[in-house]
């Protein structure tokens, strides 16, 4: 697709640290281009970045088109939560690390080992 063809959109996201940042960026872009600005902007790991549209995760090889299609807009917003690694002992020794969101219950990890 010849340069001029690819239509730019702005991406809005509510960062980490509460403030907004918006990102001139390109339909044809990724959500993963997307974390790597976050990445840039908050210094954040890129594996501990997660993204939310509507509250539902999006994925790195989600394009920002499938995203404004879904958004009905040449803008979107995204949330930007950062991640954290737990370790979790079990009863037999062995230790398990754990991708968890900080709002995740203990519930949350059960359920997840």
């Amino acid at each position: 697709m010849p340069l001029d063809c690819k239509e730019k959109m702005n991406v809005n996201v509510q960062m980490v640290s509460g403030f907004n940042d918006m990102f001139e960026m390109l339909t044809v872009d990724t959500v993963l281009d997307v974390k790597k600005r976050v990445k840039a902007k908050e210094n954040i790991e890129l594996i501990l970045i997660q993204l939310l549209f509507n509250g539902k995760e999006v994925h790195d090889v989600d394009s920002l088109e499938s995203i404004k299609k879904l958004a009905n807009s040449n803008d979107i917003l995204l949330q930007a939560i950062e991640r954290e690694e737990i370790t979790v002992q079990m009863t037999n020794g062995n230790q398990v690390n754990l991708e968890m969101d900080p709002s995740q219950t203990i519930l949350d990890v059960k359920k997840k080992i």
